[in-house]
């Protein structure tokens, strides 16, 4: 049977025959009972025919052996499904692998003869030649993958994983089959249980992870994959950390070469698009482009069935048109056809099949002229390879045989025979320009050349048998683009730069590619494509239609986006952290010696590592990965910027182990910043620069070779910028570096002293580089400050290697004149180094310092060496003076050379009179010092006086003077000469006994230098000493060129040895003329030196007498500023190092504040809460956030019970509220995430920032405090023209607690004077989102910050500041009094005006006690009974009470008559009571305990019971405590939520825990709900203003307030800095309801599905346009979109509302294929002039203006498709949700208060999701952003933060899959879900609510299909698939009234903005209007205030076209 010829009908028969059932039995039969009887019980087996004979006969052979049986079942099973799909397809149906898996494991274990068949059935023959046959059958390998766990034998693991990872990841084909079937899952399961796998098959799963991820890998699968990271035991790493870290690098290598992650896979042979009729060509020309990809197995030997790869056909009937394909050979051939040619144009040496993506671009351009020539252009990959001659064919007929990738159809031509055959010839080949073409000739004529054709002509109809028939492309195409125009090459390069996965290319900043799309015909995107649709992204709307499949890859550089952005990647490099070294492995980084590390060849050796050596150091493998996430990807970039990723980064690589930090983690850093470098992202390279290049706290961990090489390369990037570097890692970086790490007290015990110099020497290096560039006085300022403090332990060296020129010289100088000091530094303290130095500072300020060259200069001078000789005299120098002088002297004659060579004509006179004054010192010192020491006669001294006396021309001058310097100088010359042997030098005649002495000793150098000095002499003194007579045969001194030997032989004749004997009898003569010639010399420089040393010793006198007064002066002006400067360094040394401890704090504290969210399940791992500062509308605190600071507080309980220690520091209690307490002490935000202060941003990005602000201009700074219920901070306020600045200043802020805000002035709401601590100094700002601050001022700076304020804000003062004619202003009591506001938002609000804030708790805000019954089982408030007397205070409701009162007050009397009567010694509100009744919620169970000295209070003092409360209230006449505003909106305050100890009653030992509660509330929501309820009542309404009078009003003085008992000690009122409220409000009588009735009309707009129907509620009117309608505005199911006039009333008509229809237009840009539209894809600003859409097929979230009609945004972030927005109350935020399964935060940006667009970038994106997002919801006001998904589960986040606060899954009565399609939350932050799950055939549909805080209250299960919902204060409005318009209860789901029914299908809902009126959209396109009452009674908020207020129950709404009144049931 394995070798059927005729397989398929084999394969019919065994299909037919249930072969899969019987093979399967077969197995499953086995082990109980034998083969034999196996077949015989099964008769059908005998249809089999042979194959049944052959089967039972090897299991007979094989009878027990199991394995056998089960290999040769997957032969059958191979055979039978051997390329058949539908085989394949019956066996999953009615067997699947699921099954078979099941059965083969029942067998035992399997062989390995077992396990290669089934990887045979994967590739339909051997597994080892898969690159051939490739994977038919991919299900056998995912059920080898999920056995691997199950296999005992770790041989047989390590090989399937072997054959596995070679199997699927040999190429692309076999790894998109594998994608495909989601392998990856599967290896992720398998994965899971790595503890039964071979470490060597676990790493080979992973290997073949990272293979397929480089292909493709989903959200889901990153995410599982990052989850299979999670460690079992905290203190250790997971296993196979290592392996994925390497398999991610991996994934991210394949996927940084550019390909397409999308694609229409045209792989089958029939496979293509198919494009509509193109009835007339637009333009004049054709445009293709295309990204394709052919893979290398494509390309075989020519044989005679070849094929030509069609890339496209757009042909007429006629069979004219255009054509390209890939030949067989993979070259591309653009063809043109007409009815008798076919032309075709092959680009040569370019072949296609090489598995790459490529871009190509062919453009046919018609000739201009009638006989122009037509040109064909062909561009590859952006680049023009060839331009040729060819035909343009004719346009004039429709095209109506178009395909793209497809063989498409074949047009009819005439037979071969009938067309005649041109002549074959070949275009030009070789250049492929216009210039190879000179003549313009006929067509045939331009095909003629060479023999290799690029250019051919054939019949037309011969094209098959000349190129191969037509098939599909039989590859991967990605977009596709046609244009009826001419492209130019930019505009090909640039559509080729933006990449195969660049979604809307026309979207980019170049003008050419905008103007591209007007020349669109076609423009196919596999984004935009369901099969078998292809969207037409054109205007054309030429939708194709797909034979083949739509492959959608994703980029793992996208997905991790969706599971967390790049911070997810965190927790691995902490695992790495816990890495212990592997003995076995000793390869950490062996590529790099630390010979190479070494310097100078460290730095070129980083370029040239390649990455892979670097691997196998797993922190330089997670650097990489970081690397390669960023390359290219400017989201990743600034996600990683926005979470301060480069500091967490930084942070964690200092907790790695020293063995894992090596110069491969150098390396890698390396790379990353050359990585960002090239990224262009000057803020994140700063950041990277900061936290790691200079980060030493990192590469200290290292060895000598990584810091010695780190330092290195930080030298090199700060000399490629050292402008840029300068400021922050300049000299004072350097320094603190040295003395932080490397100093005298901190030095390493691992490095040697050598290293630690070395590295010294390296920053000082550095520290040079930089000070040679030029110093600044700062940096002088940080060198002095470090050696003051540093003192003399340790100097840094900064040498200066050349000798100083006279301009520096002269610059020291000028220098040390000015400053009076002179600092130098030495690297080594050599004495002889010493003395040269300080030789060199004598010298300067002897030479340069003095100036002058007169008698009083040289004394100057003189001095010097006085002073020498007298210390040399007294034995207090190091070196012989002599020495010293000599020095001196050689240095002077030295300059004065210099001085002489370099003079001007001014200066020369100055410079020669030194320069003979120096000759004579030096002369005189010589003779004088010279005869003691011979020594001092040097080389140097006798050049450099020669040299100055040639520059002088001593020799050459007349004069007196000169002739005696010239004595002088030769004096010289004969003391020099006569060094070795003093007693030649007897006068002139000493030159002969020298000049015979050097002869006869063969001194050959002396002989030479005396010669020319003789001759010159004998040639002066020839005459005079009458040697013509004595000496006749002297040689001739005049030019005789042989007088050097004449002369030396003539010094050994009689004649000259005569001649020197006759005259040494007159040497005594000569001796005397000596003398007198050189005797005054003598005497002048004795006198000289005389004066010099009187006037040495009197200055000397001088400088003694003034040494006491210069010791004084000296510490005044030098040590102590020098101490003092010592003292600032060390202060602000520790300040840095302070600073650098806190950053580091905040740092780790940030990452753990996010690592909780990457860390943890979506459900809560702690349950511990702290109340928000987030308000709603109606100012309720309702939410409770993580208290990630929670403190139980059980030291607190045990000092309750006296069991605990005792505090010995005494709390002040005035400090109560600046002292709170710390640890939940966080930001007002409730976050302990620190913002960290943002880099200083560099290069274009400071341009923006100033061009931005620019217009912003500082309008005054204040010092001032935020005030918080917690805590006071001290800082400044800014105001600008357009924010305010809040800066603070706070020392705790060093514990990474900062409070810096930033408000824009536009969102101030209200500005309101406070008062605090009895002062009226404070402000209270409100923000239009809810959020408030209290600012604390000096008194006399408050008004001044209020009135500029308003000022800038434009806000009125309602002519006062009064709080009495504020709320008469504001117009509250008249919005009361019409039921416009509820009692609660009225009471709020006064306690606001009256400058209650929740913000002081000694003002917090003040309730009344509603209720007097707290006993009874059931609350009726219809009974007046129930309630309290609100006319009294809450001391004297019991009468007995009153009478005590009363006597109290008036017995009482102050003998100082300081003190008025008063009836209440306490206050009904103060910060104890508050802190009383809050104890349960932090942050006020803190306050309480510090409040209570550290400890709980008793527990039968605590506020445990609310029946008991009010109890006590009723004895008690001295407790007056009112409520507080959460008892009727806070139901969590009621329950020990975090589980505090709290005590025992005294008498009953009962512990309190949560609040005893009423008999008739059966839970804290339900005492709420219903206390509320009482708050709202009638009996309420009618009575609440005498309680107003009471606290707010005219009773709280005088005799009114005597008589009603109302008075309160003196201090507590206004005037007497008095804390109580004074707003005087006078009695009335509160107005009933009337009753109700609901009217219906419908309003026909178009035929089409009606979305979206909304009445935007802010919009604004100009003072003309007053009274003119609002605008409507609708949305259609095909997009049309209206905006129509709106009036919900008319008083002069008894009109209901006026509609005013409006022209319509339609929404630009297609939705995706796909995604159903509806309301969720839609959200109008509150103005109405915006519209946000999303649902589009670009992923885009686009603004389109209903003004203009147009779009005026797009914005593209996230990965997939949106499904859904919302926005907030207050229009300032939207939200979207995507499938990428994550939520984006928008900014709506505002201009002049109104809307105009969205920022380009979202403020948050919010994670946790795993299934797509397909409902969200948003409220800023409560810093809530509610999301739902497919899968079920509801999560919510914080707005301002985006962090992860609960998930919410709603209960569900099957195990079905739950989808989450409606959320909406209410103004109270109620969140309603509404859930659908398929059960059978039907739909099942249930509401759910829940609290604020995630209580689940109630569900109820719906008979309907819900279409839209929303909430309107107290009520839920829906809509349903069924056509019923619902109203419910918020609050118990229930139904209002009986649902309306509109016959047709729901399809939006909305309530207008005054409530009144409740907008429908249908099935049908009508809108329907719902209102409540009549048009007389229309008012802002009839709904809520009509159904909440009325006493009576509606219970039906008919659904008359017409006014139905309700039925009335009392």
């Amino acid at each position: 049977m394995f070798e059927c010829s005729d397989r398929p009908v084999l394969q019919a028969i065994f299909l037919n025959s249930n072969c899969f059932e019987h093979l399967t039995r077969l197995l499953q039969n086995s082990k109980v009972s034998c083969y034999q009887n196996t077949f015989r019980s099964v008769p059908e087996l005998c249809r089999l025919h042979q194959f049944v004979d052959v089967l039972v006969f090897s299991c007979q052979v094989f009878q027990g052996r199991l394995d056998s049986l089960a290999v040769a079942t997957i032969k059958a099973l191979t055979t039978v499904m051997h390329k058949s799909p539908a085989a394949k397809e019956v066996f999953k149906e009615r067997i699947g692998y699921t099954h078979l898996y099941e059965v083969l494991v029942s067998l035992g274990q399997p062989s390995r003869h077992l396990l290669k068949e089934l990887m045979n059935m994967a590739v339909e023959g051997e597994h080892s030649s898969v690159g051939l046959l490739g994977i038919s059958n991919v299900d056998p390998l995912l059920l080898l993958i999920q056995w691997l766990p199950e296999l005992d034998s770790s041989e047989l693991q390590i090989f399937t994983a072997d054959w596995l990872r070679r199997i699927c990841g040999l190429n692309r084909c076999t790894r998109a089959t594998c994608v495909n079937a989601r392998m990856s899952m599967r290896l992720l399961s398998t994965l899971e249980k790595h503890t039964r796998l071979h470490r060597a098959c676990g790493e080979s799963l992973v290997a073949l992870l990272g293979s397929l991820g480089g292909q493709s890998l989903s959200g889901s699968e990153l995410h599982q994959l990052l989850s299979f990271l999670r460690q079992d035991d905290p203190s250790r790493p997971h296993p196979y950390v290592g392996p994925v870290l390497r398999s991610l690098l991996a994934m991210l290598r394949k996927h940084g070469l550019e390909s397409a992650m999308q694609y229409f896979d045209l792989t089958p042979p029939m496979a293509g698009i198919a494009v509509p009729k193109v009835s007339r060509w637009p333009g004049f020309a054709f445009s293709f482009l295309a990204w394709l990809s052919l893979d290398q197995d494509q390309l075989g030997p020519p044989s005679k069935g070849e094929k030509r790869k069609q890339l496209y056909s757009f042909f007429t009937p006629g069979g004219t048109g255009f054509e390209a394909f890939i030949s067989s050979a993979g070259a591309l051939v653009v063809a043109v056809c007409s009815k008798k040619e076919y032309v075709t144009v092959m680009l040569p040496d370019y072949c296609f099949c090489d598995s790459l993506w490529h871009f190509i671009g062919v453009v046919h351009v018609p000739g201009k002229r009638p006989f122009g020539q037509s040109l064909v252009y062909i561009y590859v990959d952006g680049q023009q390879k060839l331009s040729a001659p060819l035909k343009y064919p004719t346009m004039t007929e429709p095209f109506t045989s178009c395909c793209i990738g497809s063989a498409g159809h074949r047009t009819t031509t005439p037979p071969p025979s009938q067309i005649p055959d041109p002549p074959l010839s070949d275009a030009p080949s070789g250049r492929s320009s216009l210039g190879s073409i000179l003549s313009p000739q006929t067509w045939g004529g331009l095909l003629g050349g060479k023999p290799e054709s690029l250019t051919k002509l054939i019949s037309a109809g011969t094209q098959d048998s000349e190129w191969g028939s037509p098939t599909s492309l039989q590859g991967q195409l990605g977009s596709v683009m046609v244009f009826h125009d001419a492209l130019q090459t930019s505009h090909v390069k640039a559509l080729f730069s933006a990449g195969p996965n660049c979604i809307s290319p026309f979207k980019s900043q170049e003008a050419e590619l905008g103007e591209l799309s007007s020349k669109l015909l076609l423009h196919y995107s596999p984004k935009a494509c369901r099969n078998p649709i292809c969207l037409d992204l054109s205007p054309n709307l030429l939708h194709g239609r797909l034979t083949g499949n739509k492959v959608v890859n994703w980029d793992i550089k996208d997905m991790i986006n969706c599971v967390g952005g790049l911070p997810v990647l965190f927790p691995i490099l902490e695992q790495l952290t816990l890495l212990t070294p592997d003995p076995a492995d000793t390869s950490g980084s062996e590529f790099i010696t630390p010979e190479t590390a070494t310097p100078p060849s460290v730095i070129p050796l980083y370029v040239y590592v390649s990455e892979a050596r670097l691997e196998k150091n797993l922190a330089a493998t997670f650097l990489l990965v970081v690397k390669h996430f960023l390359q290219r990807h400017t989201v990743n970039q600034e996600t990683l910027l926005h979470c301060h990723g480069a500091a967490t980064l930084g942070t964690l690589l200092q907790k790695l182990p020293a063995w894992q930090v090596d110069v491969s983690v150098l390396v890698a850093v390396q790379l990353l910043i050359e990585q960002v470098t090239f990224e262009k992202n000057p803020q994140l390279l700063q950041q990277l620069h900061t936290h790691l290049l200079f980060n030493f706290n990192i590469w200290n961990q290292g060895d000598f070779p990584l810091r010695i090489g780190h330092i290195q390369y930080m030298s090199t990037v700060i000399k490629d910028s050292r402008k840029q570097f300068r400021k922050k890692y300049g000299v004072q970086f350097l320094l603190d570096t040295i003395r932080l790490y490397y100093g005298s007290g901190n030095r390493e015990v691992d490095l040697s002293e050598d290293d630690i110099r070395t590295i010294r020497a390296s920053l000082c290096g550095l520290l040079k580089y930089y000070i040679s560039k030029g110093t600044t006085q700062e940096e002088i300022q940080s060198i002095l400050g470090y050696i003051a403090a540093i003192g003399d332990d340790e100097q840094v060296g900064i040498e200066h290697n050349h000798t100083p020129t006279h301009t520096h010289t002269h610059t020291v100088v000028g220098k040390w004149k000015t400053k009076g000091v002179l600092v130098f530094l030495f690297l080594q303290r050599a004495e002889d180094e010493l003395w040269r130095i300080l030789l060199e500072i004598v010298l300067c300020v002897m030479w340069r310092g003095v100036g002058g060259s007169d008698d009083n200069a040289w004394l100057e001078r003189g001095q010097v060496f006085s002073a020498l000789t007298k210390l040399g005299t007294a034995n207090e120098l190091l070196l012989p003076v002599d020495h010293i002088k000599l020095s001196l002297l050689e240095r002077m004659v030295e300059w004065a050379v210099n001085d002489n060579r370099e003079s001007t004509a001014v200066t020369l006179p100055q410079h020669t009179e030194n320069a003979v004054r120096l000759l004579h010192v030096v002369q005189d010192f010589l003779q004088a010092e010279g005869l003691v020491n011979p020594a001092l006669w040097t080389e140097k001294v006798l050049e450099e006086t020669v040299t100055l006396m040639d520059g002088l021309m001593v020799w050459y001058t007349s004069g007196s003077q000169w002739l005696q310097l010239s004595q002088v100088g030769l004096r010289l010359l004969l003391g020099f000469m006569a060094q070795p042997d003093p007693q030649l030098l007897q006068g002139l005649l000493g030159f002969a006994g020298i000049l015979r002495r050097s002869v006869s000793e063969q001194k050959e150098e002396t002989y030479s230098f005396l010669v020319p000095l003789l001759r010159t002499l004998l040639s002066k003194v020839h005459k005079l000493l009458y040697m013509e007579l004595h000496l006749p045969s002297l040689p001739d001194t005049n030019g005789s060129p042989s007088f050097f030997e004449d002369f030396q032989l003539y010094c050994n004749s009689p004649e000259w040895r005569v001649y020197l004997d006759k005259y040494v009898s007159i040497i005594p003569y000569m001796k005397q003329y000596e003398i007198e010639t050189f005797s005054q010399g003598h005497e002048t420089m004795a006198l000289f030196w005389k004066d010099c040393y009187e006037a040495f010793m009197i200055n000397l006198h001088r400088r003694e007498r003034e040494r006491g007064e210069s010791k004084i002066r000296f510490q005044e002006q030098f040590v102590e500023p020098f101490s003092r400067r010592g003292r600032q360094e060390n202060l602000r040394y520790n300040s840095m190092l302070k600073q650098m401890h806190t950053q580091n704090s905040a740092i780790l504290r940030q990452w753990k504040a996010a690592r909780r969210g990457l860390m943890c399940e979506r459900g809560p791992w702690e349950m511990n809460w702290k109340l928000s500062s987030a308000e709603n509308y109606s100012r309720m605190r309702l939410k409770l956030v993580r208290n990630y600071n929670f403190d139980p507080h059980r030291e607190a309980s045990a000092l309750r019970d006296n069991l605990g220690k005792v505090l010995h520091t005494p709390i002040n209690a005035e400090s109560l509220l600046l002292e709170a307490v710390k640890q939940v002490k966080v930001s007002d935000l409730e976050e302990e995430i620190l913002d960290l202060p943002e880099e200083e941003q560099s290069g274009s990005t400071q341009a923006d920032d100033e061009d931005a602000s620019q217009k912003e201009k500082l309008v005054m700074s204040e010092d001032c405090e935020l005030v918080t219920v917690v805590d006071i901070y001290p800082g400044r306020l800014d105001i600008t023209t357009h924010h305010i600045y809040f800066y603070d200043s706070s020392t705790e802020k060093e514990e990474g607690v900062g409070q810096d805000f930033k408000w824009p002035l536009s969102q101030i709401r209200e500005i309101h004077l406070r008062r605090y601590n009895l002062r009226r100094s404070a402000l209270e700002i409100f923000l239009i989102d809810q959020t408030n601050y209290f600012l604390n001022f000096k008194k006399e700076v408050r008004n001044k910050v209020y009135s500029r304020m308003l000022l800038l804000c434009s806000l009125s003062l309602h002519g006062t500041r009064s709080p009495q004619e504020l709320l008469k202003a504001s117009g509250l009591t008249q919005k009361w009094v019409n039921r416009e506001i509820s009692n609660f938002d009225y009471l709020m609000q006064l306690n606001t005006i009256a400058g209650r804030t929740y913000n002081d708790l000694a003002q917090y805000p003040v309730f009344p006690w509603i209720l007097s019954d707290y006993t009874s089982g059931e609350l009726d408030l219809s009974d007046p009974r129930v309630f309290r007397d609100l006319s009294k205070p809450v001391a004297v409701l019991n009468e007995k009470n009153a009478k005590a009162v009363r006597e109290k007050y008036e017995s009482f009397e102050d003998p100082t008559g300081t003190i008025d009567r008063f009836h209440y010694g306490t206050h009904y509100s103060n910060a104890a009571g508050v802190m009383h009744y809050l104890i349960r919620v932090e942050p006020f169970t803190s306050l309480h305990i510090q409040l209570q000295s550290g400890r709980f209070d008793c527990a039968d003092r605590q506020f445990h019971s609310i029946p008991a409360t009010w109890q006590t209230l009723m004895d008690n006449p001295n407790d007056v405590k009112e409520l507080i505003p959460e008892f009727f909106y806070f139901p969590e305050f009621l329950e020990n939520q975090n589980g505090f100890d709290l005590g025992r009653l005294q008498i009953s030992k009962e512990r309190v825990n949560d609040v005893v509660l009423p008999k008739w509330a059966k839970s804290p929501e339900d005492f709420i709900y219903k206390h509320r309820k009482a708050l709202e009542s009638e009996y309420v309404s009618a009575h609440l203003h005498e309680w107003i009078d009471l606290i707010f009003g005219y009773k709280q003085r005088g005799p009114a307030a005597v008589e009603a008992l109302n008075v309160f000690y003196y201090c507590t009122y206004e005037g007497k800095t008095a804390v109580m409220d004074a707003i005087n409000i006078k009695s009335f009588q509160f107005p009933t309801p009337k009753a109700l009735a609901f009217y219906r009309r419908e309003v026909p707009l178009d035929n089409c599905a009606l979305v979206k129907a909304v009445v935007p509620k802010n919009q604004s009117h100009s003072f003309i346009s007053q009274g003119s309608p609002d605008t409507l505005v609708t949305v259609s199911q095909n997009c049309l979109i209206g905006t129509h006039g709106w009036l919900p009333y008319d008083k002069t008509i008894s009109n209901y509302f006026t509609f005013i229809k409006d022209p319509t237009r339609f929404l630009a840009g297609p939705f995706s294929p796909g995604v159903e539209v509806t309301a969720r894809l839609f959200v109008v600003s509150h103005d109405g002039k915006l519209l946000f859409s999303g649902g589009h097929w670009d992923n885009s979230l686009r603004v389109t203006s209903l003004l203009k009609g147009k779009t005026v945004g797009q914005h593209i972030r996230h990965m997939d498709i949106i499904t859904c927005l919302a926005t907030d109350y207050c229009g300032i935020h939207l939200i979207s949700g995507s499938r990428d399964t994550t939520c984006m935060v928008w900014q709506v940006l505002q201009q002049g208060g109104a809307p105009v667009g969205l920022s380009p970038k979202p403020l948050q994106v919010l994670y946790g999701h795993t299934d797509e997002v397909v409902s969200v919801c948003i409220s800023t006001e409560l810093d809530m952003a509610v999301s739902g998904a497919r899968d079920g589960t509801v999560i919510i986040h914080s707005v301002r933060r985006g962090q992860y606060m609960r998930s919410l899954r709603p209960p569900c009565e099957s195990s079905l899959p739950v989808s989450i399609t409606h959320l909406a939350v209410s103004w109270e932050g109620h969140v309603v879900v509404h859930t659908c799950w398929r059960l059978c055939v039907q739909d099942k549909n249930a509401l759910h609510l829940y609290s604020v805080n995630g209580k689940h209250l109630c569900s109820d299960p719906l008979k309907e299909q819900v279409t839209d919902l929303c909430v309107s204060g107290e009520y839920i409005v829906m809509g349903s698939e069924q056509g019923f318009l619902s109203i419910r209860d918020l609050y118990s789901l229930a139904l209002c009234v009986s649902p309306m029914a509109m016959r047709v299908p729901i399809r939006c809902v909305s309530v207008t903005k005054e409530q009144s009126h409740v907008l429908v959209g249908l099935q049908d396109g009508k809108l329907i209007v719902v209102g409540v009452g009549k048009p007389a009674e229309m008012r802002s908020g009839q709904i809520t205030r009509k159904l909440w207020g009325s006493s009576k129950r509606l219970t039906q709404i008919s659904s008359g076209e017409t006014e139905y009144p309700t039925q009335e049931h009392l």
